[in-house]
């Protein structure tokens, strides 16, 4: 095997875990130099409730979210800021990648919700372009 195509040793695997990226995912070859991944298990997803459970849960959002999609909005509008609304600080080309896993089943369960995640997620990549910024937010649908 050439060395430069080998998997990195479990201590580098172990790093790379605990910023989100996973070696053993199919789907990490399509992000390999971004660290900044985040997996939302989407079956979990039965309401609105618990759909701000699980983003409260995957990215850290602060006691005081307010479990809405306003709040949720702008704490993902501070990726690039280090005001500690989630648990990533994004460099200005940096992109979050955001695995939906179970999408398709979310989707068919909850279109509503759906439409109203990725409509806000465009709101929040519109207000990093307003601010001289390229887009912060991508999804990788599963």
């Amino acid at each position: 095997m050439n060395s430069d195509k080998e998997q990195p040793q479990a201590e580098d695997q172990k790093a790379h875990r605990g910023a989100g990226f996973r070696y053993d995912d199919p789907f990490a070859s399509c992000f390999p130099e971004s660290p900044e991944y985040v997996r939302i298990d989407c079956d979990a997803i039965k309401d609105a409730a618990s759909f701000h459970d699980v983003w409260t849960e995957a990215m850290a959002f602060p006691t005081f979210y307010g479990r809405n999609m306003n709040s949720w909005i702008d704490c993902m509008s501070d990726l690039r800021l280090d005001s500690k609304m989630t648990r990533f600080l994004l460099d200005s080309g940096q992109i979050l990648h955001i695995e939906l896993a179970g999408s398709a089943s979310f989707r068919a369960r909850l279109p509503e919700l759906f439409t109203i995640l990725l409509d806000a997620a465009t709101a929040v990549n519109v207000r990093y372009r307003a601010s001289g910024y390229g887009p912060a937010l991508a999804f990788v649908l599963v």
